[in-house]
């Protein structure tokens, strides 16, 4: 059964994990496309202590219209917004690009939540990006560990979009008349993860 997604309904993940939301203070990670600016969104609309993180890697040609964007709306709802360039990497010991890039994302998160006294982040991870995650440990043989997926909530990351799907985020930010961008890279079947998405996911629905 699907869950509609509205302002109500994003507030009962801060229930059940018994988070006081009136009383601690978030940074928000918002990369300009559809999940995060709904998060934003849902964030603003409830009144929520926040602030706002995006990283510009300009890997993509629409990186720097995605900052611009974010910061005219927090600008507009007077959220407090941070950004950063945080210039293209090559592989490195074996890791990958985007391996690193997460590092490198997180590392300045935390510097910021404890510049803001910040109590938690979060992230705008859903449904669907976790059962790309466990097929994706399938793949890759991770174990029963990889089975878990993303976690709900670790080492004060939250993920308060985790129980709904694609669908149900698309609905909120169509009658919510919001903006976002689309990531060009979403489409590069280079990517394991995004031949996931595109050639498994409908099949497994449409099961």
């Amino acid at each position: 059964m699907k869950l509609e997604l509205n302002e109500t309904s994003f507030l009962k993940f801060f229930n059940i994990n018994k988070i006081d939301i009136k009383n601690k203070s978030f940074l928000c990670a918002v990369s300009g496309g559809l999940d995060s600016m709904v998060l934003y969104d849902l964030l603003y609309k409830n009144k929520v202590n926040f602030c706002v993180a995006s990283c510009n890697y300009r890997m993509r040609k629409e990186s720097d219209n995605e900052i611009k964007m974010i910061r005219s709306v927090c600008k507009k709802n007077n959220t407090k917004f941070y950004s950063k360039v945080i210039k293209p990497l090559t592989e490195n010991n074996g890791n990958s690009f985007q391996m690193i890039a997460r590092e490198e994302r997180y590392k300045w998160f935390n510097e910021l939540m404890f510049e803001n006294g910040c109590d938690y982040l979060l992230t705008a991870h859903h449904a669907d990006d976790n059962v790309e995650t466990i097929l994706l440990n399938l793949i890759r043989t991770t174990g029963l560990k990889g089975l878990i997926g993303i976690p709900v909530s670790k080492n004060k990351i939250l993920r308060p979009l985790i129980s709904f799907g694609k669908d149900e985020i698309l609905s909120y930010a169509e009658n919510n008349r919001l903006n976002w961008s689309e990531d060009s890279s979403n489409s590069n079947e280079i990517y394991l993860r995004n031949k996931i998405r595109k050639n498994v996911i409908p099949v497994l629905k449409d099961i």
